[in-house]
């Protein structure tokens, strides 16, 4: 998904990603990911990226499986969206997903 994430941030700035320094696109700035990390722990990004009312790509297929996790989601109001088929593994196809929805 960051492959994802880096090409659409590079075309909006109203895209982030984890660990994103930020940047200016089209003459309007990007502030920097409030999520350092990619490898940060699910429970402790999802609250910092609903309560700004972000949308969440993911790849896990398996959040229906992850009690903890689907929690947080339904706990903080996130919106989440799974690309976690075989039609999704490239960048290239997760954005056809995106663009073609």
């Amino acid at each position: 998904m960051k492959g994802l994430a880096r090409v659409l941030a590079d075309l909006r700035a109203d895209v982030t990603y984890p660990g994103d320094p930020g940047a200016i696109i089209k003459r309007r700035a990007r502030p920097a990911c409030p999520v350092n990390s990619p490898g940060a722990k699910d429970l402790d990004w999802i609250p910092v990226v609903s309560q700004r009312g972000w949308l969440i790509l993911t790849r896990d297929g398996q959040i229906r499986a992850h009690r903890r996790e689907l929690a947080a989601v339904r706990d903080n109001n996130a919106r989440m969206v799974a690309l976690s088929t075989e039609h999704a593994r490239g960048t290239f196809e997760q954005l056809e997903i995106v663009m073609c929805q």
